[in-house]
């Protein structure tokens, strides 16, 4: 099948490309440091850009792929400023992220204290639902970092051809 090379032969065109680069220049050494060894075959697929190569990259790639820790970090601090030990943060594809109470625990979270915080989404049967501001932020953050990511790589790959076509 044409379309699954063999790894070999990806890592050997680049090789190649690499050493007919390396007379024009630091193109090799930019080649080296951005691309991965054995990149994918179809850029659409991300994941071509080396990890550290790119700060900005490498943060939206955490927020992609470290999310659930992100959003259990938010849950435990949310535990802690509120008092409420039964507090949770869940995700559904209607409202997306939001926290969750039982309705005895509704009231803590609407008290003085915490009424700037949490504001009341929903309730139904055997919950409560609030949200906040930062929880809002961070989702759609979540939301976009896998398109941000691939945005940022394809970026990247294109000056790396560009630079590679002008010192051609």
């Amino acid at each position: 099948d044409p379309l699954k090379a063999p790894t070999g032969e990806l890592a050997s065109a680049r090789d190649a490309l690499c050493g007919g680069v390396a007379e024009c220049s630091g193109g090799a050494v930019s080649l080296d440091r951005l691309l991965v060894p054995e990149p994918p075959f179809f850029s659409r697929d991300g994941g071509f850009i080396r990890p550290g190569a790119h700060p900005p990259l490498d943060e939206v790639r955490a927020l992609r792929d470290e999310s659930r820790r992100v959003i259990a970090s938010l849950e435990t601090r949310y535990r802690g400023e509120s008092g409420v030990t039964g507090l949770r943060i869940k995700h559904n594809g209607v409202l997306g992220y939001f926290i969750e109470v039982t309705p005895q625990h509704a009231d803590k979270l609407q008290a003085d204290g915490n009424r700037d915080l949490f504001r009341h989404r929903q309730t139904i049967g055997s919950a409560v639902r609030f949200s906040t501001d930062e929880l809002a932020t961070l989702a759609s953050r979540i939301a976009q970092a896998g398109e941000q990511a691939l945005a940022l790589e394809r970026e990247l790959f294109d000056s790396l051809c560009a630079n590679v076509l002008e010192q051609a």
